[in-house]
């Protein structure tokens, strides 16, 4: 395998060539460098990632795979005012602003988008709330999955996978209660912020046995991790429930949150918020098609600030 540093050159190479090449076309507004140049390391086998923005213009294309030195560079090309839209209408935290926040710029005849380098780290604090109650929903499924192993299966191991997935939501949860944007390797992120909890239930268990008492105890720190922050992470879905002024449905409930923020896993953390009594549940009648005789009760959920915990 070659150096690390020959690697680097070739790359770093690559990447010249390619920008003063593409420097060249006037209808290219601006490049932007992503990925693992950009903030990590590359090796042999790495891809250089590339956004372009162009002239407001219609597109015949808006993906290519180019090559300069020997080296794959993937390009994803936006007309500016598409590009704009992404930056000012994403979800932060979304892989487009993720990406965007750990970019480097390598040229721009565009101040707008200069401009929005002296902010590409922000996160505001609604849209950081949506983050952690996305993240925080994302865990729910796969810690109900590792709570059947570990309870009723039996089978650590199998309930040790399922943590692992548990394990990356929250390390999502911490990384934005810190205000950083989540990348790919959000874990390492978390145990920078909270070693004690992530080294616990990440790389100890990693390095240790994996058999009911290690698995019960990683359970346990979850359930207290979680609800040592309960008050926060669902915010967005408390306030929603006071704006209603009543019980809301399950279906409400995840057709709002899947439409601002992709959370189609709320209804799961509901019923996880009312089995520890921070929201209340009810049933709600509902009709299967317009014109069904018979009512059938869905679950329904309502939040009481003066009795929640």
């Amino acid at each position: 395998m070659p150096a690390a540093s020959d690697v680097k050159e070739r790359y770093q190479v690559a990447l010249d060539l390619f920008t003063e090449k593409v420097e060249r076309d006037d209808h290219i507004l601006a490049a932007i460098l992503f990925g693992s140049l950009s903030y990590d390391e590359v090796w042999e086998q790495s891809d250089i990632d590339i956004y372009l923005v162009s002239r407001d213009e219609k597109l015949r294309r808006t993906g290519f795979a180019l090559v300069e030195n020997d080296v794959n560079i993937h390009v994803v090309l936006y007309p500016r005012q598409r590009f704009k839209q992404m930056l000012e209408g994403s979800m932060q935290s979304s892989f487009f602003h993720a990406s965007f926040a750990k970019s480097t710029l390598l040229f721009s005849r565009d101040e707008t988008i200069s401009e929005y380098y002296e902010d590409k780290d922000r996160l505001g604090s609604r849209d950081r709330d949506i983050q952690l109650m996305k993240a925080a929903s994302w865990a729910m499924p796969t810690l109900a999955k590792a709570e059947k192993f570990y309870h009723v299966k039996r089978d650590m191991h199998y309930a040790f996978l399922w943590l692992m997935h548990v394990v990356e939501a929250l390390a999502r949860v911490e990384t934005l209660s810190n205000g950083e944007v989540a990348q790919r390797e959000v874990i390492h992120q978390a145990i920078r912020f909270n070693p004690a909890f992530f080294n616990a239930i990440y790389t100890d268990l990693i390095d240790g046995p994996k058999d009911e008492e290690t698995i019960g105890k990683a359970l346990e720190m979850i359930d207290e991790y979680l609800m040592d922050r309960v008050t926060d992470i669902y915010k967005p879905l408390y306030d929603f429930l006071t704006e209603e002024q009543g019980a809301r449905t399950a279906t409400e409930i995840t057709e709002r949150f899947t439409k601002v923020a992709q959370a189609s896993e709320i209804s799961m953390a509901c019923e996880w918020l009312a089995d520890r009594d921070v929201i209340e549940k009810v049933s709600a009648p509902v009709r299967l098609t317009k014109n069904s005789q018979v009512s059938m009760e869905e679950a329904a959920y309502y939040y009481d600030e003066e009795m929640a915990l």
